[in-house]
């Protein structure tokens, strides 16, 4: 019952995806699509740092080096081990969609071939405890080509998973605690 929900709320959100709307710019595209500046939880603006990358997706952290983000989050992680980060993820083309997003079952419908077609961007709040090993997806947003934020394409419902388990995201969260930890160090 509760995969089925869940399976029912991602294609809903798949299919909002194909509805623009015009509002706020959460990342700043350069060419071909690659973000060049994303937004922290603060609402600052950086140069994306790059954690991943392969032939379908990249993903992007904001600018966790800078003296505003360690003075915000050092103590907390040197404390209790945790921190929040966005994480947004760029899309080159479908695949990552139609083949880690959708059932296969869902695969062939057309509406949600023609969302996976129009997500570009997904941005993620995460929030890592280190010493728990695991990793708590706050908030999701999807975005077109435009990466606009959208309220029909927000998902915030949390969900927490082991850090030791195959998630894209928890291959990632490694990396970007490796970045929080060296920084809190210095501070």
């Amino acid at each position: 019952m509760g995969r089925r929900l869940k399976t029912a709320g991602l294609l809903l959100a798949l299919c909002a995806v194909s509805t623009t709307a015009v509002s706020q710019e959460l990342l700043k595209s350069g060419p071909n699509g690659r973000p060049v500046m994303v937004m922290d939880e603060a609402g600052n603006w950086s140069a994306p740092i790059q954690i991943y990358s392969d032939l379908d997706s990249e993903s992007f952290i904001p600018d966790i080096t800078a003296p505003g983000w360690i003075q915000w989050h050092a103590a907390q992680f040197r404390q209790q081990g945790t921190y929040s980060v966005y994480v947004y993820s760029y899309y080159k083309n479908d695949h990552v969609c139609r083949n880690q997003m959708l059932p296969p079952e869902y695969r062939t419908d057309p509406k949600l071939i023609e969302a996976c077609a129009a997500l570009r961007y997904l941005r993620r709040l995460v929030f890592v405890d280190t010493r728990k090993n695991t990793v708590t997806v706050l908030d999701v947003v999807r975005m077109e080509r435009d990466a606009r934020y959208n309220p029909r394409n927000q998902t915030v419902k949390p969900e927490t998973a082991p850090l030791s388990g195959g998630s894209p995201l928890a291959r990632l969260v490694p990396r970007i605690t490796a970045i929080v930890a060296r920084e809190a160090k210095g501070n």
